[in-house]
Order: structure tokens, then C-alpha cells, then sequence
């Protein structure tokens, strides 16, 4: 998979950041050493500062790695959850849609029962009007006669 240049430089722009955090923390340990130092110069002038130093970097490096896997999981995660949102988003998208459809369908059929049963109505009250107009129109002709 190719990452785009944007994802790249997001990706590398906090390990520079981790990096130099390190180096301060690393440069705090080191003068607190060196303080400690007054104290036993020649302890330190053995040995066991060399092995404190290692220790602490061992730590750090490890720290160092750590943190850029985290960092690298966390942006996977991210990637991974906002894929699966994006995926669930567009399946609700889809059943609005389909719902949004047989509404519009429904109402064309009902609309369409609706004109057929108005269209009976008109036809019964027509016939009902013509028969009243025939019972009138015999009464009208046998009251002239």
C-alpha cells in the first residue's frame, strides 16, 4: 500500500518530537549524574557509571521504540475505526434511501386507489343526480298536464 506524502510526513513529524524529548531527558539524567558525581567522583569514574549510562540508554532506546509502535498502532487503529464507521455511515445511508423509495411508491399506489375510489364516488353521485332529476322532471311534466 502507498501512503500518501501527507500521511508520511504525520507519521515522522512526532518521532523527530519523541526524539528530542529523549535527548533532553537523556541530557537531565546525565547532569543529574554529574551531580551526583561531587559526590562520588571516584565511583563514578569506575564501571558503574559506565553501566548506568548503558542502562539508561538501553531504557531510553527501548522507550524510543515503544513509543513508535504506539504510535503507529494508535494511526492504524484510527485508519481501521474510521474505515468501519465510514462503511456502517453509508449502510444507513443506503436504508434511508430504500425507505425514502417505498414512500414515494406507496403514496403513487395510494394515490392511485385514492383517484379510483373518487372516480367511483363521482360516477354514483352522477347516477343518483340523474335519477333525482328524472323523479323531478316527471313531477314537473305531470303537474302541467
Amino acid at each position: 500500500m502507498i501512503w500518501p506524502d501527507r500521511v508520511l510526513r504525520y507519521l515522522k513529524a512526532p518521532a523527530i518530537f519523541l526524539i528530542l524529548g529523549s535527548v533532553i531527558n537523556l541530557q537531565c539524567a546525565i547532569r543529574k549524574l554529574l551531580a551526583n558525581a561531587s559526590i562520588c567522583v571516584f565511583t563514578l569514574r569506575c564501571t558503574s557509571g559506565a553501566i548506568l549510562v548503558q542502562k539508561n540508554w538501553r531504557s531510553y532506546s527501548a522507550w524510543v521504540r515503544f513509543q513508535n509502535l504506539l504510535f503507529v498502532a494508535v494511526t492504524c487503529q484510527r485508519f481501521w475505526r474510521g474505515g468501519k464507521v465510514r462503511e456502517c455511515f453509508s449502510s444507513i445511508k443506503e436504508y434511508r434511501a430504500a425507505i425514502t423509495l417505498q414512500y414515494f411508491w406507496r403514496s403513487c399506489i395510494q394515490s392511485a386507489v385514492h383517484q379510483q375510489v373518487r372516480d367511483a364516488a363521482i360516477v354514483v353521485q352522477c347516477a343518483f343526480r340523474v335519477c333525482v332529476a328524472k323523479i323531478t322532471a316527471r313531477h314537473l311534466f305531470s303537474s302541467f298536464q
